[in-house]
């Protein structure tokens, strides 16, 4: 049978052909070109020009009654409650931090339990039975996890911050502020907060709304007495002054069957969490420091032995690092009446007791290799 080609195909088939593939790329072209205009014109989030990290938080509790509403540690009403601790003066610039009612206060520091009132919104971050797991929060108290009980509070849900609101709200992070929310041009979303203190002066903060959650990274803040020329001069000194670096950021959100005066504002640690006030200072304790000697003793008598072993290729004798471990075990109990020199030795020595063990198994393994060796040889 003859193949058919091309040439055989009549001109008006042809043509058709053409056309539908002609058609064809077209439509992929099309397709390609809206899908580019639909990226292109979605509303994005927050602005490149300060960067944030995207809020977490999605749900909410609010503190409800008359009684003030004690925060535990643990699932449980019988577990440490949460203390602010604070400098035992007389100032206006006192260091505070959150402490659990069981732990010590340092010298020259003292503490009252922290309980919130009516009204208070937390972050809820776990649910463990009838207590949700939550973050309490404030700039000059710090960050702490802790449990409330669902008996204490209800569950609330946050609207997104919007332009019109901010211009009804007169306080931020409670200090009087003023709000402007850039809307369109390069500036998109970026707000600009005023604030003022009578005690620390006026200030304007750079802050940028991201899904309708005003987030603060706290890296960028000027003098506003210096500033001159309105919003103009603010942000002609926004792209002059570089951010700087911080290790938390303030995020704030808006709850209108709770308050509509307001948004609150919760600390979110985004580094490692700094040492707000000094570790209470400990008496150092001499049977530490005997059992601390014993163990670093141990630790030499059994890398003795080991050496011992692996040069004449003999088996270490059984449990020969049990006493390391005893040691070990005991002063894991006593490490919070050490003293920071303490620790430091026991650290050093628990580094090591690692190494002997580990050289303690290699010696075993390379007997163990050569005993089986040796049996193989005398099998007749």
């Amino acid at each position: 049978m003859r193949k058919k080609d091309d040439s055989m195909i009549l001109p008006e088939k042809k043509n058709r052909q053409n056309i539908l593939v002609f058609a064809g790329i077209a439509a992929v072209v099309v397709a390609a070109v809206l899908a580019a205009v639909y990226f292109l014109t979605q509303e994005k989030p927050g602005n490149e020009l300060l960067k944030v990290e995207p809020p977490v938080w999605n749900r909410f509790v609010v503190t409800i009654g008359d009684s003030e509403v004690n925060l535990y540690r643990e699932a449980n009403g019988s577990s440490a409650q949460l203390n602010l601790v604070f400098e035992d003066i007389e100032s206006d610039a006192l260091t505070y931090s959150f402490k659990w009612n069981d732990e010590r206060v340092p010298s020259g520091f003292t503490f009252m339990p922290y309980t919130l009132s009516k009204d208070n919104v937390l972050p809820v971050i776990g649910e463990t039975g009838e207590w949700y797991k939550v973050v309490v929060s404030a700039v000059e108290f710090g960050v702490a996890e802790c449990y409330v009980s669902k008996s204490k509070c209800r569950q609330v849900t946050a609207q997104p911050v919007t332009e019109q609101q901010l211009k009804s709200i007169k306080t931020y992070a409670d200090y009087s502020a003023t709000f402007n929310l850039r809307t369109e041009g390069k500036y998109k979303n970026i707000c600009f907060i005023s604030q003022m203190s009578e005690m620390e002066g006026s200030w304007i903060d750079a802050a940028v709304l991201y899904d309708g959650v005003l987030v603060n990274p706290l890296t960028w803040r000027a003098d506003l007495s210096k500033i001159s020329g309105g919003i103009e001069g603010v942000e002609q000194l926004f792209e002059y002054l570089p951010p700087t670096k911080s290790d938390k950021q303030l995020e704030s959100y808006y709850f209108p069957d709770v308050a509509t005066d307001r948004l609150f504002t919760f600390v979110r640690q985004i580094g490692p969490v700094p040492a707000r006030i000094p570790e209470p200072e400990v008496e150092e304790n001499p049977v530490i420091n005997k059992t601390i000697d014993k163990l670093s003793s141990a630790i030499i008598s059994v890398n003795a032995a080991l050496k011992e072993c692996d040069d004449m290729d003999d088996i270490p004798p059984a449990g020969i690092c049990n006493k390391i471990d005893a040691f070990i075990a005991d002063l894991e109990q006593k490490t919070d009446s050490m003293t920071q020199e303490q620790k430091k030795r026991f650290s050093e020595l628990k580094e090591k007791a690692v190494q002997t063990k580990a050289y303690a198994s290699k010696v075993k393994s390379e007997y163990d290799v050569m005993s089986d060796a040796y049996d193989d040889d005398t099998d007749f």
